[in-house]
Parts: structure tokens; sequence; C-alpha cells
């Protein structure tokens, strides 16, 4: 069976996320997490 797409984000989030300033150690904190 087909996977469902989750709900498309508007791209002034992305931005408004991206200006947020997020850490580096918070970057690899969360993509550590998520790899394993």
């Amino acid at each position: 069976e087909g996977h469902e797409l989750p709900a498309s984000v508007p791209y002034r989030n992305h931005v408004a996320q991206a200006r947020l300033g997020v850490s580096i150690e918070a970057h690899e904190t969360f993509f550590r997490d998520l790899l394993g």
C-alpha cells in the first residue's frame, strides 16, 4: 500500500523556523535521536 504524505506546511513556517536561530547543538541532538 502507498503511504500518505503529511499535510503541507506553509512556506512562512519554514522561514520563521530558520530565522529563530536554532543552535547547532539542537540540530545535532535532533538528528542524532532521529537517525539513531
